[in-house]
């Protein structure tokens, strides 16, 4: 609608359709077009533009009637120019004609089409954001109360305008918002540890997986139960809960907000697997020092005999074969325990050549079928060739180790099957025996150091837990693996998997 200077219903009339208009829309790009269209359209103007204000300088962010190339290169810095003035001193401006006027500088030349022009700050909470400029060409100039309509235009354009920025601030909140909660949300949910959140007074707000699982044992799915326990276990000052097989340490930590307690942070830490670590190192420490003592006390006692008195040849000679025995296993003890760490240091440098690996099993296998006349040991013919580029002096060990260990677990004899078989990408190497077997929930145990299943069988047979955890690296230096199978009672099947191809399967 186009409407003249001394209509005031009209310009009342027009100011709500404006402000209607804007409030249609949230979008910053939206409301200055909006804005700018239905000024040119009210004033009969035929061009126009917005500029608003970054870092110092005013570019045209809309604009209706203008060339593109001026709209690209606009770029007016504050104090300089018509619209930089405006946006300087905040005063609105109605020129008519050429511009002749001290007050501006650096004026671009315009073109004599200009007749008449108005220019209006907008102002958004006090600070100008921006310039709304109208022009018509020709002969036709603005009337004098143009430019306070004008003003009015650019006073609701800045509200909406405001209206529209905190709306995308808003929004962009929101974004960064649900970004952070999509992070945390995934921390809670891959952590290892079990994580719930209470309020003030102790209830279930949220937990993870883990904690699910950790406590199903102890409270089925009934996790508020578990918070009952909690708050009961607070009092009594107790901080770790058994779950089942599992130890599990409370590690809370309150919320606070605005200095009220707003809840608190439970983290649930398995400590079972820490707390068997520190059982096998007791184990291996009451162990070791056993395995030490007993060749020293023996060597130390039969070289104190020999010092103090006379025996005959024939018993000195048996009491140095005894020490030389003694000496022979503290040897042992000490290479394993050194060698063992070097593997698990990565620093043992592999002596690699092409063995073929049956081979290698039959010349092991002679040390133990000779002297262990109760158990048969039989190879599952036929083997497969299996010439691989490996190390012959530790897997000669490895395979030592495991035919070692069936006999040792195997006392009461029986038989001991080797078998080779080949898959496309690696050969597996297995020794089975029908011995006292493993319980399912140790067999993750058996291949870490120190650890030897805790039966009476084992404190008959002695032996550090040595022997499997360097079965383990031995494997894995040739970038293959081991693992075991057992039923208890009925004997165990260990595997070691090398690849064909050296560095991977």
């Amino acid at each position: 609608m186009k409407l003249s200077s001394s209509s005031t219903s009209e310009q009342l009339e027009a100011l709500y359709n404006i402000s209607k208009a804007l409030n249609s829309t949230l979008d910053v790009q939206e409301v200055l077009q909006t804005m700018l269209d239905m000024a040119l359209e009210i004033f009969d103007a035929d061009a126009g533009s917005v500029m608003l204000e970054a870092g110092g300088f005013l570019t045209i962010h809309v604009s209706s009637g203008l060339e593109d190339e001026i709209v690209e290169k606009t770029r007016q810095k504050l104090g300089v120019g018509i619209a930089g003035w405006v946006a300087t001193t905040g005063e609105p401006l109605h020129l008519d004609g050429k511009v002749r006027d001290p007050r501006f500088t650096e004026l671009v030349e315009r073109g004599d089409s200009i007749a008449s022009s108005l220019s209006v700050p907008i102002k958004v909470e006090q600070e100008i954001a921006g310039v709304l400029m109208i022009r018509r060409a020709g002969e036709r100039t603005f009337d004098p109360g143009d430019l306070a309509f004008l003003v009015s235009v650019g006073d609701l354009a800045a509200v909406a305008l405001q209206k529209a920025r905190l709306f995308q601030a808003e929004r962009r909140q929101r974004r960064l918002l649900e970004l952070e909660h999509q992070k945390l949300s995934a921390t809670f949910t891959s952590m290892a540890d079990g994580v719930l959140v209470l309020d003030n007074k102790t209830r279930l707000l949220t937990h993870n997986n883990v904690a699910q699982q950790f406590l199903r044992p102890l409270v089925g799915d009934n996790l508020e139960l578990f918070c009952e326990i909690y708050a009961e276990s607070l009092e009594s000052g107790q901080s770790e809960i058994v779950a089942g097989e599992r130890l599990l340490k409370v590690v809370p930590t309150p919320l606070v907000a605005d200095g009220e307690e707003g809840g608190s942070v439970l983290v649930l830490r398995d400590e079972s697997a820490s707390r068997e670590l520190d059982r096998m190192k007791s184990e291996f420490l009451s162990m070791i020092s056993h395995e030490l003592k007993t060749p020293i006390t023996t060597i130390s006692a039969f070289l104190e005999l020999l010092s103090h008195r006379e025996f005959p040849r024939e018993r000195q000679l048996h009491f140095l074969k005894i020490c030389d025995e003694e000496c022979r296993r503290l040897q042992s003890l000490i290479e394993q325990l050194l060698h063992l760490t070097r593997l698990e240091a990565g620093k043992f440098v592999l002596s690699t050549e092409k063995r073929d690996v049956g081979q290698l099993v039959r010349e092991c296998l002679p040390a133990f079928s000779e002297p262990n006349p109760n158990h048969h040991f039989e190879i599952k013919e036929p083997f497969p060739q299996a010439v691989l580029e490996v190390d012959p002096t530790l897997l000669c060990q490895a395979i030592t180790n495991l035919l070692s260990n069936a006999v040792k677990y195997s006392p009461s004899g029986g038989t001991i099957q080797i078998s080779l078989e080949e898959t496309p990408l690696t050969f597996v190497l297995s020794v089975s025996d029908e011995g006292v077997g493993i319980e399912a929930e140790k067999i993750k145990y058996v291949f870490e150091k120190f650890y030897r299943v805790d039966n009476s069988l084992t404190r008959e047979t002695g032996g550090t837990g040595l022997g499997l955890a360097n079965v383990k690296h031995i494997a894995l230096a040739h970038s293959g693996r081991v693992w075991v199978e057992s039923e208890l009672g009925k004997g165990s099947t260990f595997y070691l998997e090398l690849p064909k191809e050296p560095g991977g399967q």
